[in-house]
């Protein structure tokens, strides 16, 4: 075996033992606030989410750039709950994901963009 396959093959290992443990602990993170990112299975039509969110009694906020990944707002600690049982895969406070609310693009500037003519 080449040096270079077993050093991808550790970048890789590295790479997906970090994403499990991401997924985990922001898993079982308390939300700071009452948005929530509900993700669906991937095929998951918007109707089918936004029906889905609607059966959790929870309020859809926006939906993301993946039409199986909304935004809601959780009117109480038992919404992840209901949100799992309508059929939600994974449930997660939405601070932590703010690339996906944004649309994916993760580049924020700290300045505001110049008004034309400036």
């Amino acid at each position: 075996m080449s040096r270079h396959r077993v050093a991808l093959g550790l970048v890789f290992a590295v790479a997906l033992a970090w994403s499990g443990l991401m997924a985990w602990t922001l898993g079982r993170a308390a939300p700071a606030s009452a948005n929530l990112v509900a993700v669906f299975a991937p095929g998951t039509s918007s109707e089918a989410g936004f029906r889905a969110i609607h059966h959790a009694d929870a309020t859809p906020v926006r939906g993301t750039w993946l039409a199986f990944a909304w935004v809601v707002e959780a009117g109480d600690a038992a919404a992840i709950a209901r949100l799992r049982g309508a059929g939600a895969l994974w449930v997660a406070p939405a601070e932590a994901w703010w690339p996906l609310m944004r649309g994916g693009c993760g580049f924020d500037p700290a300045w505001p963009y110049p008004a034309k003519g400036d």
